[in-house]
């Protein structure tokens, strides 16, 4: 519902003598409130200005029998970072890219977008002219959309990079920082390597490189175990992990490896972070939401006639099971003071903040032109409602 969805509730086996009765309450509830907020769910529009693509084509013709590794991965992975770190962003097919549906964004991240047809890659070099944002990685552009090899890749001009070749087996690998102040390394402290892993596409480049290969580090040649003693950086590289830059309106990031992949795998917050700051980067304007909450809490911005909301998703996972997926939080742990910051769209002001859960006023606070609220308590979804005018 925080994304625009209709709610739908099939039950199973009402009508049996043996029927599990347990839910019927919470989701009586459940659909309680959603009655009571009826009036800031109909007709709102997404306000995000960040979009993810999603390619079936990629996913099909270029994952093959891997489609986890080769494509979904890398989607799973920016999913997570945008979400922990509070980015609203929708997520549309590739099959709709156009001119007119990117308008909208600020920002595209295309990911690892092997496989694309010849209209949305001259969409998306349209959009970027005007000055849109592009985040791609990897293999992006290196197929047409039946997974034919391009005689030359899609975005590679578009993305200012030259492919020389690709490096693989890249186990105990690491990305070394060459530039501290990088607005791509914002927030990763006192560390000289960030981890790598996978498989990574060379490339020659003029624009900016923060992060540069490490190659893997082992104790000796044909060790299988990190031994401490014998554990070093013994080489460095020039091979770019990551590039940006821009060219006249255009803010483009190139990631060379598998970053998204390895941050959905094992959850290193340094690889969210320089996902989530290449984001930021690449909009070039500030974020119209920003929220001060545990990464866990799911944030999502919405929009009504003179009415913008915040939606707020207390949402904990519990431990992994052994196929994969983890279970859902059992248990909901309240979140406090949560700090939420709005910038009015133009022309726009605030003129009242409230609660959806039980229509209470918030205290505002405005600061250079951003409007600040705290929420006192989350329990597990709450609705800010900044009223405009």
């Amino acid at each position: 519902m925080a994304n625009g969805v209709s709610p739908w509730l099939h039950i199973n086996g009402g009508y049996s003598e043996l029927f599990d009765r347990r839910s019927l309450a919470p989701m009586k509830e459940v659909f309680q409130r959603l009655e009571r907020w009826e009036k800031y769910l109909d007709g709102a529009q997404s306000q995000a200005r960040v979009v993810l693509v999603l390619s079936r084509h990629t996913q099909d013709n270029h994952g093959r029998e891997k489609p986890q590794q080769r494509y979904l991965d890398f989607i799973r992975g920016w999913y997570l970072a945008l979400q922990e770190a509070h980015i609203p962003f929708d997520v549309i097919s590739d099959k709709l890219i156009s001119p007119e549906r990117l308008a909208r964004y600020g920002a595209v991240v295309i990911s690892n977008l092997a496989c694309v047809a010849d209209a949305a890659a001259a969409a998306l070099e349209q959009y970027a002219k005007a000055g849109g944002g592009v985040m791609a990685g990897f293999e992006t552009g290196l197929c047409d959309v039946n997974g034919n090899l391009r005689a030359t890749p899609a975005f590679d001009a578009l993305l200012g990079i030259t492919r020389t070749g690709k490096r693989e087996g890249l186990k105990s690998s690491y990305a070394k920082l060459e530039v501290r102040d990088d607005p791509l390394l914002a927030g990763i402290g006192d560390t000289d390597l960030i981890p790598n892993e996978g498989a990574l596409i060379v490339v020659k480049t003029a624009h900016a490189v923060p992060l540069t290969l490490i190659p893997p580090v082992i104790a000796h040649d044909g060790a299988t175990i990190s031994i401490p003693e014998y554990s070093a950086v013994r080489e460095t590289t020039d091979i770019p992990v990551v590039v940006h830059g821009a060219c006249g309106k255009d803010r483009v990031v190139y990631f060379a490896n598998t970053m998204e992949g390895v941050y959905y795998h094992y959850g290193f917050p340094d690889l969210g972070r320089v996902l989530a700051n290449a984001v930021r980067w690449a909009l070039g304007e500030p974020m119209a939401l920003e929220v001060d909450a545990p990464d866990y809490v799911d944030v999502t911005l919405m929009g009504q006639p003179s009415r913008t909301l915040a939606h707020l998703i207390n949402l904990p996972i519990d431990k992994p099971l052994n196929n994969g997926w983890w279970h859902p939080g059992r248990n909901l742990v309240e979140v406090r003071d949560i700090v939420v910051r709005l910038r009015p769209p133009a022309g726009q002001r605030v003129k009242s903040v409230r609660l959806a859960s039980n229509e209470a006023p918030l205290p505002l606070s405005m600061i250079s032109g951003t409007v600040k609220v705290t929420v006192p308590k989350l329990v597990d979804h709450e609705i800010v409602i900044f009223e405009l005018d």
